[in-house]
């Protein structure tokens, strides 16, 4: 009998445990394991020579806008916004300019790299907060882009 009661006190602690109304912090780590820290990202540049292709980790977990992620946002164009909820903006700037604005948000946070089976490059900076920032250039369009949670800001070079 004992052991049926403490068999039914469990269930009960662990059941009303899942019913908390505690939040659940989902993980937002993107890319591979494959990671490599950048410590001084001012020493990385892309160029036309480094082709880099859309990450394919979509983060959805983002809570708060990114440190520095409007002030670079504001100077860029709207020119979509998807059934879904992406927007696409677009900043008549080069990749050095994209590369200036990557440095600007979140600063502090660590730039990290993960590279793509075909040897593309994608840098990225992650927020507990936030989310992920990340900046790749595409082998589509051949521009670089910024993305960080349901929006792209793409330079056009």
């Amino acid at each position: 009998m004992k052991k049926i009661l403490v068999l039914c006190l469990t269930f009960l602690f662990f059941f009303n445990f899942s019913l908390s109304d505690e939040p659940v912090q989902a993980s937002c780590r993107p890319f591979s394991e494959k990671e490599e820290v950048v410590s001084d990202f001012d020493r990385v540049e892309i160029n036309d020579s480094i082709e880099m292709e859309e990450p394919d980790v979509e983060i959805f977990c983002a809570k708060t806008t990114p440190i520095g992620w409007g002030a670079v946002r504001s100077t860029a164009r709207l020119t979509e916004t998807s059934r879904k909820g992406f927007k696409n903006y677009v900043k008549n700037a080069d990749s050095a300019q994209a590369s200036r604005d990557f440095s600007s948000i979140l600063p502090g946070v660590k730039v990290q790299k993960s590279p793509k089976p075909d040897g593309s490059m994608a840098f990225y900076k992650v927020s507990p907060t936030s989310g992920a920032v990340t900046m790749y250039k595409a082998k589509s369009t051949g521009t670089t882009s910024l993305t960080w949670s349901k929006e792209k800001i793409r330079y056009n070079d």
